[in-house]
């Protein structure tokens, strides 16, 4: 204690103070001379007054004098066994300053401020010169002061932000705490100088400077995190490759093979300075770790294994390394890295036992990650049944496959919103390749492996993408062992996401209406849906299943339409599409939306043409389940007429009408004027100079003077045929006929139903139906027909009124000589006495074009005209069907190939006299043969002397008919 008093005690620095106040140009300047005047006093003390000075510095008062800070440098220089204490006392300093900074935040610095100032200057000045003269010996023991004292710092003053993770807000709050620090002088002047020593040893391959980091992260975190911050960023590849080697080290040397235990705070330092690293030099953190893996730094046996496990043990403290590594190891991973791992591993002691704890903590990382789990995931699922590995690798994957379907089944499933928020970024990362999945289910056909995939798309589908999920399987699965797995998907699901089966359907008509997909898919999704409506899917809950899909698609009758217009009407998916509406259509017709009626029939007769068009007949199943959707749609009387209306407006647009034998094209003739060689019409190659000499021939008296020439000028009238051939035509009609007589049949009865017969009788047939056919094609026939609604009365007028009429029959008949099918309506229609009243008109409008044609004709056979021919015969049936015609009236059709025209002509003629006096009463009466009854027979005689004289005259050909036109009383 003697000595304490022996040494000089410098001058007392409240002079400073005072004249630094008053003038603080001139006492900054006198402050550093005088600084420098006893420093050059100081250096002339013995080292043991030095060392003594130093001692009683640290308990006398005043603070970080000149004299002191000048003393403790000597020291420091002088006696290498103190540097220990001077580094304590040069800590001191700093803390005493940067406490002095946060206390004056909001002042000016003051005078003792400044002092500590020029002293912590003189202190950083001193460490450069150590470092510049012997950076060997120095840098090391600096690196560790001064990354201690900063975390001692930090520790001490809490100025917020941490490196705990890498999104934007905590990101830009680190780098606002890092900002701040480094304008407090004291921490900005130690992160200067441990920068410099790391430099140094980085420079020398050193790498204590990584255990002081370390070790200074673990006791101070998280407030030390910016100090990482800024260090990371200056040295990213030397702190992150040092870092790690550093870890490892630790890791073997201390652990060894206890490595499954618990992590230790050093483990979690490394941890956390690779996660701050990652936020924005993640490509240097997994090259990093790649490389810690392929090549080991450290010594002995089953260092790779070691590695591995050591990486495990990091990544399972820290979400973020898994997601930036995961990609990278899946690259590198192969059948040859797992054999050489699965050869370490076994060399372990207790092997079976760390076997377990390495598949839980594999399953624990697994279900931590987020991108590129799918690949993760899906890696793990074909080595557990990959052939080329051993059994017991093969094994070691399926337990741990297990295991995650196991854990991600329980993330999917829980409800807690902050434990989902936490836990789920695999399950909404596997959500984004749904469709991936469901492509390896379709592919997959190894029993246990598509058992994992189903429970992959039960984890997908309850978290969201239920829709999706469906709507890609429907639209891809093809066999019906594949819909049985679907169908018991969704009975998992829909128990936690009720009403998934609707949704899915609203997905899947959006996609094909807004975006469309391809015809294959289209065919299969509907196909399926077919079949979940039919039941084929024969498993317990079935029923449930097809009720629901039939509630959930007469919401999507639009879609179902939207398919019929879109693809071609051959294709499955519009013949199965029409199967579906006609299976809805019976259900209770109450559940019908009356809003669709119209597009719906529209759309069914649109579907019906379409068939024609592609060559379609009667017993082909496309045209049986558009029928059948007709028919069925019939059976409401409003929707019946709507059904009428579409399809004979649409039979007469030129488009269609081609398809019954409308004639649109032009025969080319030669220039005699007949068709030439190759047309359809070649075999009626007739001159028209030949014909007009036979007539002058072949007539006595007769000579006549026109000929066929159409307009003036122009040539001769050119024919028209119809570029169907007559099967085609035959086959379009019947299909139209059948239609139509199925439409009109009674609701119920056996006629109305697909495969039952047709009997041509009243009683099959329902009269109101009849009567809006009747009004219906009355409409179609007129419509294109100028004044045809002109003396429309169903009453026949005379004879000799027809020649008012000319013009509007011809064009009649021709449509009926152009749509056959027109004369099976007719005939339908002929079953009620009501609806054949109001379309008598047009039979009576053929009749009159017929008797112009056979009074006008010059050919001496009738079988030349056969059209003609056979349109009277069929007009003679109808009235007699019609109940207009009385016996033995009604027979006179049988005749007509043995009459010449003009015998046709007047038998016609009586005929038309007959109704037109005789009218059909409201209520007629009708024989045992369900003919017209006429009370007085002889009222008929008048109207059968015609025949009767053709008879006498022609004796001996049809002599055997005269008794079938006797008048029985």
């Amino acid at each position: 204690m003697l000595m304490l008093f022996t040494v000089p005690v410098p001058q007392s620095p409240k002079l400073v103070t005072s004249c630094w106040a008053s003038a603080p140009g001139l006492v900054r300047f006198s402050y550093f001379v005088e600084m420098k005047d006893r420093e050059d006093s100081v250096s002339k003390l013995s080292t043991k007054q030095t060392v003594s000075w130093f001692i009683a510095s640290n308990y006398a008062s005043g603070g970080f004098t000149p004299e002191r800070i000048n003393n403790a440098i000597t020291l420091l220089k002088r006696v290498p066994a103190s540097r220990y204490a001077v580094l304590e006392r040069f800590s001191q300093l700093f803390e005493e300053a940067a406490r002095s900074h946060f206390d004056h935040r909001s002042k000016e610095y003051g005078s003792s401020s400044q002092e500590l100032i020029g002293s912590m200057q003189v202190v950083s000045k001193t460490m450069n010169e150590l470092l510049e003269n012997n950076s060997i010996a120095w840098a090391p023991i600096l690196c560790e002061w001064s990354i201690e004292l900063l975390g001692q710092i930090s520790s001490s003053y809490k100025m917020g932000g941490s490196v705990g993770g890498s999104s934007i807000n905590s990101g830009s709050k680190l780098h606002e705490t890092l900002s701040n620090w480094m304008q407090v002088l004291p921490t900005r002047i130690l992160m200067n100088m441990y920068r410099h020593c790391l430099k140094i040893l980085i420079k020398q391959g050193d790498d204590s400077c990584m255990d002081s980091l370390l070790s200074a992260s673990t006791r101070h975190s998280p407030r030390f995190d910016w100090v990482v911050a800024n260090v990371g960023n200056s040295f990213p590849q030397e702190i992150t490759c040092k870092v790690l080697k550093s870890g490892f080290r630790d890791f073997v040397n201390q652990r060894g093979e206890s490595a499954m235990e618990d992590d230790s705070s050093k483990i979690k330092s490394v941890v956390h300075i690779l996660e701050h690293l990652s936020s924005r030099h993640s490509d240097k953190v997994h090259k990093s770790i790649i490389e810690l893996y392929q090549s080991p730094t450290a010594s002995g046996d089953k260092v790779q294994v070691k590695s591995i496990l050591y990486i495990m043990q990091l990544l399972s403290d820290s979400p973020l390394l898994i997601q930036i590594t995961t990609k990278p190891f899946l690259d590198i991973l192969g059948q040859k890295n797992l054999r050489n791992l699965y050869t370490d591993f076994k060399k372990l002691p207790d092997y079976h036992d760390k076997v377990d704890a390495a598949v839980s903590l594999a399953v624990h990382l697994i279900c931590q990650s987020s991108a590129g789990s799918f690949s993760l995931v899906k890696f793990v699922l074909e080595a557990a049944s990959d052939d080329s590995l051993e059994e017991p690798m093969q094994d070691i994957f399926s337990q741990l496959m297990d295991g995650l379907l196991r854990d991600l089944l329980r993330i999917a499933m829980r409800k807690r919103a902050g434990a989902e928020k936490r836990q789920s970024d695999i399950v909404n990362a596997m959500k984004k390749h749904h469709s991936d999945i469901c492509d390896l289910f379709l592919k997959m056909t190894d029993s246990r492996r598509r058992n994992w995939i189903v429970t992959l798309l039960k984890i997908v589908s309850i978290k969201g993408c239920g829709c999706m999920v469906f709507h890609k399987l429907l639209c891809e699965t093809e066999s019906l062992d594949d819909l049985t797995v679907i169908f018991k998907l969704h009975v998992f699901v829909n128990a936690v996401v009720p009403g998934v089966i609707e949704q899915a359907l609203e997905y899947s008509f959006a996609v094909v209406s807004t975006q469309g997909i391809r015809l294959r898919c289209l065919n299969n999704f509907v196909k399926n849906l077919w079949r979940l409506l039919l039941g084929k899917v024969d498993v317990p809950g079935s029923y449930e299943l097809q009720n629901k899909l039939q509630k959930a698609l007469w919401n999507h009758v639009s879609g179902l339409r939207a398919i019929l217009s879109s693809v071609r009407p051959v294709e499955t998916a519009s013949v199965l599409a029409v199967d579906i509406i006609s299976n809805l259509l019976l259900t209770p017709m109450s559940k019908v939306l009356e809003t669709s009626q119209y597009s719906l029939a529209r759309t069914l007769v649109a579907q019906f043409f379409k068939l024609l068009h592609s060559g379609r007949v009667n017993n082909d199943p496309s045209m049986i389940s558009c029928r059948k959707a007709l028919v069925q749609l019939s059976q409401v009387p409003e929707v019946f007429s709507i059904v009428c209306q579409s399809v004979l407006e649409s039979s007469v647009m030129q488009v269609n009408a081609v398809l019954f034998g409308r004639r649109t094209e032009e025969v080319k003739e030669d220039e005699d004027g007949a068709p030439t060689t190759g047309h359809m019409f070649a075999e009626q190659r007739v001159s028209l100079l030949a014909r007009h000499r036979a007539f002058t021939t072949s007539v006595v008296g007769h000579v006549p003077v026109v000929v066929e020439t159409g307009v003036i000028g122009t040539g001769p009238k050119r024919k028209k045929s119809c570029p169907l051939s007559k099967s085609a035509q035959v086959t379009n009609n019947e299909c139209m006929s059948l239609l139509l007589h199925r439409c009109c049949c009674k609701t119920g009865s056996g006629s109305s139903m697909e495969g039952g017969a047709i009997h041509d009788m009243p009683a099959s047939f329902d009269e109101e139906k009849l009567t809006v056919l009747s009004a219906k094609l009355f409409e179609a026939v007129t419509s294109s027909i100028q004044g045809a609604l002109l003396h429309s009365e169903t009453r026949w007028p005379d004879p000799q009124f027809r020649k008012y009429t000319v013009e509007r029959d011809l064009r009649i008949f021709t449509f009926f000589d152009e749509h056959p099918f027109a004369w099976s309506m007719m005939g339908l229609l002929a079953n009620s006495a009501k609806a054949f009243r109001r379309c008598s008109m047009l039979i009576r409008a053929i009749t009159g074009a017929l008797l112009y044609h056979w009074d006008s004709s010059r050919e001496n056979s009738i079988v030349a005209a056969g059209s003609y021919l056979r349109h009277s015969i069929k007009v003679v049936e109808v009235l007699s069907k019609g109940q207009l015609l009385p016996e033995p009236l009604c027979y006179v059709g049988e005749l007509f190939d043995q009459l010449s025209p003009h015998e046709v002509f007047l038998v016609l003629n009586d005929l038309w006299k007959f109704i037109h006096a005789n009218p059909l009463p409201d209520a007629p009466a009708y024989n045992t043969t369900k003919r017209r009854q006429i009370t007085n027979v002889e009222m008929l005689q008048p109207y059968l002397l015609t025949i009767h004289s053709i008879l006498h005259a022609n004796i001996k050909k049809m002599g055997h008919l005269y008794a079938r036109f006797v008048l029985k009383a």
